[in-house]
């Protein structure tokens, strides 16, 4: 059957499409499941201080995962459209370049999970500083740049879509 559409995509989009939707599912639960044990801890913990740090990285927490689903969001859309055999659209850059402000997002937020979960003291001791520099804003910093890069790329074939269109 040579219109039927699944058989016209390559194995690995089919693949790729399969686990990001498996992926999206994961990430839906466990943004409920952030916000449930957040409930939980918050509601256990005892004295003002302990709630305090607790509430600050129940959020961190829930941010992190909505975060996380905004980006598989956007990776889902981005797939149909490759599915749908039109890659280089206006919205596909658009959509990579919100995954990029996404990861830049999650810089400073990351940054404050882990000042509060180590504690203020142990977080900006020298292993501790290196480490959150390291883990918390050089790679995510790192990982954004790529991905507006790969935006560029994108705009890029998209105008090479658009010259190719208007070429008899």
């Amino acid at each position: 059957m040579k219109g039927n559409k699944k058989e016209d995509q390559p194995s690995y989009v089919r693949a790729f499409s399969l686990m990001v939707d498996i992926i999206w599912i994961l990430a839906v639960v466990g943004l409920v499941l952030a916000l449930v044990m957040g409930f939980v801890i918050i509601t256990k913990s005892g004295g003002v201080k302990s709630i305090m740090i607790q509430t600050g990285i129940s959020l961190t927490g829930f941010f992190n995962s909505i975060i996380f689903v905004l980006i598989i969001f956007y990776l889902r859309k981005i797939l149909r459209s490759i599915k749908a055999k039109s890659p280089f659209e206006v919205a596909n850059v658009q959509r990579i370049k919100n995954i990029a402000y996404a990861v830049f997002v999650l810089i400073p937020i990351d940054i404050l999970g882990k000042i509060l979960m180590r504690g203020f003291d142990s977080t900006f001791s020298s292993a501790g500083f290196i480490d959150l520099i390291w883990d918390g804003f050089i790679k995510l910093l790192i990982i954004g740049l790529g991905i507006l890069v790969i935006a560029k790329v994108f705009e890029s074939g998209l105008e090479l879509q658009k010259e190719k269109n208007l070429t008899i």
